[in-house]
């Protein structure tokens, strides 16, 4: 049986938690159920709208999972201006008086990548790791650099194992890098549910394999794009910054960064 919170993130009603709350009467929800990040205020590192504080869905089963990816955003929104769109967490509405969240220390970082390379690229770039820990629920993580035109797609996905389909979900990453400029002119996070059929299936492909992108139900956490913030892209650390702190906890993907 799939977890409450899945369930949550599943729900088809026009306005999901926590959009249903008389507070966020009149906040401008997107068809993705995502929302503006400078709607809010930001103030004290936190999102607030009225009288009452939300925060960032978490990806995993663990509410903290989201906590470095979060943190990440906030910096970015605040010093750069970055307009990131994100999903609230369905479960979390609290009165500022009462807004006391726990604080967490963690090196995650990345390092920036052969980007000279990268703008050379011709055919598609793609590994594959595979999680060797019998006690962790992930599966294995794999991704591709696809070369399309003037530009390069980065797409990078931690599956869980069949055994733990129902209490945790996927970690899926994807940025468009411009060669042209330099910089990444997108990039969002989310998270994909499967049924058992379908994870198996996902579970034999490559997320490069056109196949599986209609796999599984999509649940988009955050999401930057160049045209929500006058044509403004975000630059390669800061692009490396949110994909090591999106997979907080996946080792391959702090090494492959690092």
């Amino acid at each position: 049986m799939q977890n409450s919170g899945i369930k949550k993130l599943l729900d088809t009603n026009p306005k999901p938690a926590p959009y249903d709350s008389k507070n966020l009467t009149g906040l401008d929800v997107d068809k993705n159920n995502l929302v503006s990040i400078h709607l809010f205020n930001l103030e004290n590192n936190r999102l607030q709208w009225r009288n009452k504080v939300y925060t960032l869905c978490p990806m995993l089963e663990q509410s903290n999972s989201s906590y470095w990816i979060f943190q990440a955003i906030l910096k970015f929104a605040i010093q750069d201006g970055v307009n990131f769109k994100i999903r609230l967490d369905p479960f979390i509405e609290v009165s500022e008086t009462e807004y006391n969240p726990m604080f967490h220390k963690m090196l995650v970082h990345g390092k920036p990548l052969d980007w000279q390379k990268m703008s050379t690229l011709r055919n598609d770039d793609f590994g594959k790791w595979y999680n060797e820990k019998e006690y962790d629920k992930t599966g294995f993580t794999d991704y591709v650099w696809a070369p399309k035109n003037d530009e390069i797609h980065f797409t990078c996905e931690e599956l869980p194992k069949l055994d733990f389909n129902e209490i945790r979900t996927s970690r899926y990453f994807h940025a468009i890098f411009n060669k042209g400029t330099g910089g990444i002119k997108h990039c969002d996070g989310a998270i994909r549910v499967y049924s058992e059929d379908e994870l198996e299936f996902r579970s034999k492909k490559h997320v490069k394999d056109p196949e599986v992108r209609k796999a599984g139900k999509r649940i988009k956490i955050f999401q930057f794009e160049s045209n929500d913030n006058l044509k403004k892209e975000i630059s390669q650390d800061t692009f490396c910054h949110l994909a090591t702190n999106y997979f907080v906890w996946n080792e391959d993907v702090q090494k492959y960064f690092n």
